[in-house]
């Protein structure tokens, strides 16, 4: 055996040792919590991308489950456990005075389709803040399922054999995902699942409805594959020389594995034809791989070398896999279909309901009256393709700006991770770009209102806080 191949092996061996140790320390339960908590990472992209509530109630159900095994196990801190408090409070004041019949003094709070039917049907005012009775307890399964994975994320992940295993097992889910939707494209591009596609019929949509939400789900298993390959390499000293050594003399058989599937994820979510969607994709795999490797670009030659070596890959890639996502930016540009217009009506619906919105889940039934003539006639604006707006629209603007809050502590945390941190740092670089992903892609449509996409992103959040914080037991992970 050559001297290479026998230090490449040692590294292998003790990389297995250092995994099973770690696991042999985790309690019985702990370790069963977090295969369920990956069983919901694996599956939740699966049917249609969960967005039926029967579906997602298992999932709810699932996740609950796991959520108060960590309570009970004293598996999160008082101050995990005092922060969601916070936030779960103040979205049950918002829901319950959403759905509660409003006293007279109250009612001028109360949506004007209320007292518009009373008047039509000539009965008693039934005042309510939701337009639509009862709505905001039945389109909150989402809602919950996304605090609930973040929660589980968060106590979970303080192992690093945990968070490890998630990791691996979204990654590796991706790639499946991925693998299925190049072949049922190739088979059978106008059918999603065994029903036939009423939209995106010449574009690859996986398991999910919509293409967009596949772009960016695919898009977040490249950067872990990315991440995963680069962890892979285990180089002591970080250089241009030793990394492409590395890649290209004699590469372990884990880094090929890391290098295809990154590949296969990286075309599926091109051949979804997103344009905002691939766009964020590259970025965040750009801001991934020079995040892990951020002593490449301590001086400005480094970084401008950087930016062209990007800016060339991303032309290239464009070029080679992006063929659908070009035709779309020659003939809508960056957006269309009216987006402004829609964002403009938007923004009329929070202005008249700025305290606690129209109630949850309502914006499909509110919008109509606020559309603006300038937007198409064709299509149904079921959603404000701008998460914060209509979240906004639905529950107000104090709560919106509540969830804006939480949404920055999380990311500067794992900011800060990512800068400090010289061990583990594969962590809270995959948490800060995959949620940078989704909160990006999300400013201009709905992906993380999508189950299938957003609780694995939450997770992966959830994983990051946790490795970020000194709470993390201290069993290494390269």
């Amino acid at each position: 055996m050559s001297g290479r191949s026998q230090i490449r092996a040692e590294r292998q061996a003790a990389a297995a040792e250092e995994q099973t140790a770690a696991a042999i320390e985790i309690p019985l339960s702990e370790r069963l919590a977090t295969y369920a908590l990956g069983l919901v990472i694996a599956a939740v992209p699966l049917i249609f991308g969960s967005v039926q509530n029967n579906v997602l109630a298992v999932w709810v159900t699932l996740l609950a489950a796991i959520a108060l095994h960590c309570v009970w196990r004293h598996v999160c801190g008082l101050a995990v456990l005092a922060g969601f408090a916070v936030v779960i409070c103040c979205w049950l004041l918002v829901v319950t005075l959403q759905l509660i019949p409003l006293p007279p003094s109250l009612a001028a709070l109360a949506h004007p389709i209320w007292r518009e039917s009373s008047a039509l049907l000539g009965t008693e005012p039934t005042a309510r803040i939701s337009a639509v009775r009862d709505l905001p307890s039945i389109a909150a399964g989402a809602q919950i399922a996304n605090t609930l994975a973040l929660f589980c994320g968060i106590c979970l992940g303080r192992s690093r054999w945990s968070a490890a295993l998630l990791l691996e097992i979204f990654a590796w889910s991706g790639l499946f995902y991925a693998v299925y939707g190049i072949v049922s494209f190739l088979a059978a591009p106008d059918h999603v699942l065994w029903l036939e596609k009423v939209a995106y019929r010449n574009v690859l949509t996986t398991t999910f409805i919509n293409a967009n939400t596949a772009a960016v789900y695919l898009g977040a298993s490249a950067l872990a594959w990315l991440l995963l390959c680069a962890r892979s390499l285990r180089l002591r000293e970080v250089s241009r020389r030793h990394i492409i050594r590395a890649l290209f003399e004699r590469p372990s058989r884990r880094t090929l594995i890391c290098s295809v599937a990154f590949f296969l994820t990286l075309s599926a979510s091109f051949m979804t034809g997103s344009r905002l969607g691939t766009s964020t994709t590259l970025l965040v795999i750009a801001g991934g791989a020079l995040s892990y490797y951020r002593v490449w670009v301590r001086s400005w030659r480094a970084a401008a070398m950087a930016v062209v070596a990007i800016v060339g890959a991303a032309v290239l890639l464009s070029s080679v896999l992006g063929g659908s996502v070009n035709a779309r930016f020659d003939t809508g540009g960056l957006s269309g279909g009216g987006r402004a217009e829609a964002y403009r009506s938007t923004f009329e619906i929070i202005r008249e309901y700025p305290l606690l919105g129209t109630g949850l889940g309502t914006f499909r039934w509110v919008f109509p009256e606020y559309r603006s003539r300038e937007i198409p006639i064709g299509g149904v604006w079921d959603r404000a393709h701008s998460t914060p707006l209509e979240l906004a629209a639905e529950m107000g603007l104090p709560f919106a700006g509540l969830i804006a809050a939480v949404w920055a502590a999380v990311m500067v945390a794992l900011a800060r991770a990512m800068v400090r941190r010289r061990r583990d740092r594969v962590f809270p670089v995959m948490a800060f770009w995959a949620g940078a992903l989704g909160l990006l892609h999300s400013l201009l449509d709905f992906s993380l209102q999508i189950p299938g996409f957003s609780i694995s992103i939450m997770v992966l959040l959830g994983i990051g806080l946790a490795q970020s914080s000194g709470a993390s037991d201290r069993l290494s992970v390269p």
